[in-house]
């Protein structure tokens, strides 16, 4: 076996000579239309190695990609934007990654020492014929083959797949494997042959786009019961693939198709296998996103991969199915190779709620089984994966609040905006947070002003500071937060305990994609907590903040932090320190423990931590009824900060994090 990959943060890639990003307020009205309601700012990315179009980002990320004209890092193709932007390279990094990662896996963004990366100039150009097909335009470019589309000596349109002169070609394979499927969920083998030296295959056109472009169109417009019907038929269509005996062996966006009344099409089956037999296969390839655990547990093993089965492919479509539904991967992604292959050995999927996600349960348990790392775990077979998820219930509609509550909420957002800034006797600390998050969660630069303000007006203390910090990182001002960390440590060096490396940790956390020196706090916190473990290396606060500096990368978590966690005893720590154990180590006892102290505490942000971890709706609707019930209790008291805060983040709960402040308990 060769040596695995580099990681992506080691690769540098760089967009295609070929490469097209255009708004869609340029594209033709047809076009337009068939994109669909969105935002006319958004800008299509195309390659002629593509149909049609391949992906729909904002602006933003397409400027992000324009970096890559030249061959670069992402790391550094993200500090470069971030800085033409006087954005946080930080949240940038976190906001793209799985869009760079999906764009890489596309082959938008390549390697740039691959032959694609010049753009793989067509060997037939418009009006050229080949056994008889004329050619219309390139419709695909890969390394071994061409795809055109072309037509038949009747006018009919054909996809006609071309080897490259002196490439190892498949399509002999493929042609076997399509004359008997017969079509269907296929395109319809038509001819195959060899011109000029070069083997082809003509097969019926199917329009459509990828089905990665299709789910993002319905997750931009928050149309999950479309989404679920399309996912169901792309399932469906497996289930028949492999009751005919064959197994695809290269599941991944690029080969599935889907045209607008919701058709699936199953591209490329050079690597599919037409009997179900066991055993190796060297050659076999396929996007590391989606392998299943035991192609991954052979790659780090240094063996040779097994090949693909009926099994093995259920793990990869409910993998494909949870990116299409949320944009993301059921376990964290790693830019290092052999980190995401072990993480696909070890780690549970994640909720759909950790992942910044709104739950969807029952589908949520159907991807879970056909996730199972045991192949026995899984579903019987993609038919029964298929019936299982076309029964599961839909997502619950989102929770509107009572009057009272929404009333509450509207009425402190207007005093944050005006009431309160002619008024010097407010906490302003509390007011610039609640600014801050009502601001990152609703888009609103007015309630960024008015975050930016209380936190100027917030007294001194290392708390303050930190959302002082907090503040200027969301108005990308890096000599701002770079002030104010100096600020927090030194306040910070006149308290006791160790919450303050618990605010430490999260103004460290992305600290290197960030302008913000923040190197001098990631000594200051590993000092102090050095200095502090001598101390009473046991407090459940320690072990609290080791993990919470862990997570943010200023220090490795130390090899006996799993033993000092599982030491403590039944009712030690809260939600936020088992949430980070499960974070860094994704075991389930976590978690349990996790629930547990939410379930032992009366703060309705902690229950909403709870949720985001693991996605329990008792905990979603404990902090929904405490929240209603303190609203009713003073629904004319717009001061109530607290509550209005819970009901802020009752918006997005999946997106909940804990106030700085709060540390200082």
């Amino acid at each position: 076996m060769s040596e695995p990959a580099p990681g992506l943060g080691e690769i540098l890639f760089t967009l295609p000579a070929d490469a097209l990003l255009a708004p869609v307020s340029e594209l033709s009205p047809r076009l337009q239309a068939r994109i669909g309601p969105v935002d006319p700012g958004q800008v299509v990315v195309s390659r002629p190695g593509f149909r049609v179009t391949t992906r729909l980002v904002t602006p933003e990320l397409a400027r992000l990609m324009a970096e890559f004209r030249q061959p670069r890092r992402l790391v550094d193709a993200v500090l470069g934007f971030s800085r033409a932007e006087a954005r946080d390279p930080f949240a940038t990094l976190d906001d793209a990654f799985g869009a760079l990662a999906t764009l890489i896996d596309g082959r938008v963004l390549v390697p740039a020492d691959s032959l694609e990366a010049q753009g793989l100039p067509p060997s037939l150009a418009a009006g050229q014929a080949l056994a008889g097909y004329e050619v219309e335009a390139l419709v695909q470019a890969l390394e071994d083959s061409e795809v055109y589309r072309a037509l038949s000596a009747r006018g009919r349109p054909v996809a006609l797949k071309v080897a490259r002169a002196g490439a190892p070609s498949a399509l002999a394979h493929e042609a076997r494997v399509l004359a008997h499927l017969g079509g269907g969920d296929t395109p319809r083998l038509i001819e195959a042959g060899e011109a000029g030296g070069r083997p082809f295959l003509a097969m019926a056109w199917r329009p459509g786009v990828s089905v990665a472009f299709a789910a993002q169109r319905m997750r931009a417009s928050g149309d999950r019961p479309r989404a679920r019907r399309m996912l169901a038929a792309l399932l469906a269509a497996y289930g028949r693939l492999h009751a005919r005996g064959v197994v695809h062996g290269d599941i991944h966006p690029g080969n599935i198709l889907v045209d607008e009344a919701g058709r699936v099409t199953l591209l490329d089956f050079g690597r599919a296998r037409l009997d179900a037999a066991d055993g190796s296969d060297p050659a076999r390839a396929g996007i590391a996103h989606f392998y299943e655990p035991e192609m991954a547990q052979a790659l780090l093993a240094g063996q040779a991969p097994p090949a693909s089965t009926a099994r093995s492919e259920q793990y990869a479509l409910a993998s494909l199915g949870y990116f299409l539904l949320t944009g993301l991967h059921p376990v964290d992604p790693s830019a290092e190779h052999r980190e995401l292959l072990a993480r696909i050995v070890a780690r549970p999927p994640l909720p759909f709620t950790a992942r910044g996600v709104a739950a969807w349960p029952g589908v949520e348990r159907v991807l879970a089984t056909a996730l199972s790392k045991d192949p026995a775990g899984r579903f019987p077979d993609v038919a029964a994966f298929a019936a299982a998820f076309a029964a599961a219930p839909g997502a619950r509609p989102s929770a509107r609040p009572p009057l009272v509550a929404a009333n509450l909420l509207e009425a402190v957002l207007e005093r944050v905006l005006r009431g309160w800034r002619v008024d010097t006797s407010v906490d302003a600390l509390p007011l610039a947070w609640f600014a801050l998050r009502a601001a990152l969660g609703r888009d609103d630069a007015d309630l960024l002003a008015a975050a930016d303000l209380w936190a100027s007006r917030a007294g001194p203390g290392w708390a303050q500071a930190a959302v002082r910090a907090e503040v200027a990182r969301a108005r990308c001002d890096s000599a701002a937060e770079t002030e104010e960390i100096t600020a927090f440590m030194a306040q910070a060096d006149r308290a006791d305990g160790p919450g303050p490396l618990l605010a430490a940790a999260r103004l460290l956390d992305g600290a290197a994609y960030r302008e913000a020196n923040a190197a001098p706090l990631s000594d200051w916190a590993v000092r102090r907590l050095e200095r502090l473990l001598v101390t009473d290396p046991a407090q459940a606060t320690l072990a609290h903040a080791t993990l919470a500096l862990g997570q943010a990368g200023a220090a490795p978590l130390p090899d006996g932090l799993r033993a000092q966690l599982d030491a403590l005893p039944p009712g030690a720590g809260d939600v936020w320190l088992w949430g980070l154990a499960h974070d860094a180590f994704a075991e389930p006892r976590y978690a349990g423990r996790a629930l547990d102290a939410a379930r032992r505490t009366d703060q309705g942000l902690a229950r909403l931590r709870a949720y985001q971890l693991t996605g329990d709706r008792r905990s979603l609707s404990t902090a929904r009824r405490q929240a209603y019930a303190a609203a009713r209790r003073a629904p004319d008291d717009p001061a109530q900060l607290e509550t209005a805060l819970l009901l802020l983040e009752l918006e997005a709960p999946e997106r909940v994090v804990r106030p700085p402040f709060e540390f200082r308990s």
